[in-house]
This record gives structure tokens, sequence and C-alpha cells, in this order.
């Protein structure tokens, strides 16, 4: 994958906005509730879509 190219197979990277990277906001939660069996808030940092050359999210435990 080039550098700055989203990972996420649903997004174009010349036409999908910087929203969408919400989307793995909400996947991030859901998967990291699973593996800690409680609640967490996720928040995104960074992201390929709005200019970062990766996507960092920051997960802590609610």
């Amino acid at each position: 994958m080039a550098e700055g190219e989203c990972g996420c197979p649903l997004v174009d990277n010349t036409r999908t906005p910087a929203v969408w990277c919400n989307c793995s906001v909400g996947y991030q939660k859901e998967s990291f509730e699973a593996i800690f069996g409680r609640p967490v808030q996720v928040a995104l940092k960074e992201s390929k879509l709005s200019g970062s050359k990766r996507c960092v999210f920051e997960v802590k435990l609610a």
C-alpha cells in the first residue's frame, strides 16, 4: 500500500471524504470492547484521508 493510501476497502482515496473515518472509530470501539469485555471510548487522532501518513486511534477504558 502506498504511503498515505487508506487501507479500508470501502474507500476511494480520490473521492471519499475524511468523515468516513468515523466508521473506523465504531469498528475499533466494537473490537476493543470485545477484547476487554467492558466499554471503551475511541477517538480518531489522525487519518490518511485527512492528510496524515497513518491512522491513529486513542482507546480508553470507560
